[in-house]
């Protein structure tokens, strides 16, 4: 079992400053996997030093962050890995919520595996802060990237979190050697359906790294050789840099590009976020606080679209339109809703998803659909709890 005594001696050493910022801030981190277990991004070199993928027993998990819990006082953690283990997460999170008690957790997910009822456990097990691997809004960028995601998987994931109230700090990939115009022009594009809503992201400007798919066939992805980064010729002795061994690299391209201005979008992006934070704080009213929902009147729905202030929509969905719509509440090829809704005939089924998409209800990839309004159920749970978690969160957002 890990012991942090040495840590909390130095802690005392320290100011009052230090050690207040700690015991406001801090977490233990318990660690649950290592490797990944998809380990094909081209970007990523996980692979060099953790080559096989391995969980940890739940029963283990669940021992450590008991005993870490009782022996230091704590009750935030976090639970490292490079992703949110693929066989016994429910059983976790169960697990943990089986205890009782007041945890707080922050962890690091893939989009694409969990599902919505998923992310209510994780909030209900004391998951507050999730980092997913969204890394783009473009379906070109992510194939060339080799995620193994699409990007109707990455608008789920920052959907069920909102719903929940679990903060997604997530990064977006720039300046990769092989970047394209159409990366980020479809980056834009796509945004426009929900960046009224969801929260906006960091930028993770590219560098390659040693032993990535990309270090080992730079040629492929268009480079025409590497630089040493300033920090690694500091670290390096001149022997090893001489031999092409060191972490990160910078790049020179074989062919030469048009800079896309990703810095602008995501600055717009959060800039009409903040305003939106700032009107939220100022209202008493909680439909003043949506701006893309839907509520459930069992035989019809009612969605509330705000995303556009100075034209508010409002929809009234019929029984049957009802159980399309909710047939969609999490990622679902074509086929699987056919099986799921043997009473819809087929052409019915095809243009009732038309006009949903037309009115950008629903978003369509491929054969694959996803709702995009928010649950008002989901989100505000009991009126006077949810409503406070709600607003407490964004308050700390904008803060």
């Amino acid at each position: 079992m890990p012991s942090f005594n040495s840590y909390y001696e130095e802690l005392g050493s320290t100011s009052e400053e230090i050690q207040q910022y700690f015991f406001l801030r801090g977490r233990f981190p318990v660690e649950i996997s290592r490797g990944c277990w998809w380990n094909n991004c081209n970007f990523c070199n996980i692979g060099i030093y953790n080559q096989e993928y391995r969980e940890k027993h739940v029963d283990r998990i669940i021992e450590e962050i008991q005993l870490l819990s009782d022996k230091y006082k704590t009750l935030t953690f976090q639970l490292t890995g490079n992703t949110l283990p693929k066989k016994d997460y429910k059983k976790n999170l169960n697990k943990i919520k089986e205890l009782g008690q007041d945890f707080t957790f922050i962890l690091e997910a893939r989009a694409g595996l969990l599902k919505s009822d998923d992310y209510t456990l994780l909030k209900e097990a004391g998951v507050t802060i999730i980092q997913t691997g969204i890394e783009t809004f473009s379906q070109n960028y992510l194939k060339k990237m080799n995620k193994g995601v699409r990007l109707i998987d990455n608008i789920a994931a920052l959907k069920f979190c909102k719903e929940n109230q679990i903060n997604n700090i997530y990064n977006i990939i720039t300046n990769c050697p092989n970047e394209e115009k159409l990366d980020f022009e479809e980056t834009k594009k796509n945004i426009q359906l929900f960046k009224q809503y969801l929260d906006p992201p960091q930028i993770s400007k590219f560098i390659v790294k040693f032993g990535s798919p990309i270090h080992q066939n730079p040629g492929k992805y268009n480079i025409k050789h590497f630089e040493n980064i300033n920090i690694d010729k500091i670290m390096f002795p001149k022997e090893f840099l001489e031999k092409n061994i060191s972490y990160y690299y910078n790049f020179k391209r074989k062919d030469n590009f048009v800079e896309n201005d990703w810095g602008q979008m995501v600055s717009d992006w959060k800039n009409e976020h903040e305003q939106h934070i700032s009107k939220l704080l100022k209202s008493q009213s909680t439909i003043d606080k949506l701006i893309f929902y839907f509520v459930d009147g069992g035989s019809f729905i009612k969605i509330y679209d705000k995303r556009n202030s100075d034209s508010v929509m409002i929809y009234t969905l019929n029984k049957l339109e009802r159980d399309v719509f909710l047939s969609c509440t999490d990622v679902i090829s074509y086929k699987e809703l056919q099986e799921k809704l043997p009473h819809v005939p087929d052409y019915q089924l095809a243009a009732i998803l038309h006009t949903f998409e037309e009115n950008y209800i629903i978003f369509r990839e491929d054969d694959s659909y996803l709702n995009l309004p928010l649950s008002y159920s989901i989100m505000m749970g009991s009126p006077y709890e949810k409503e406070s978690i709600h607003v407490l969160s964004n308050l700390c957002e904008s803060l």
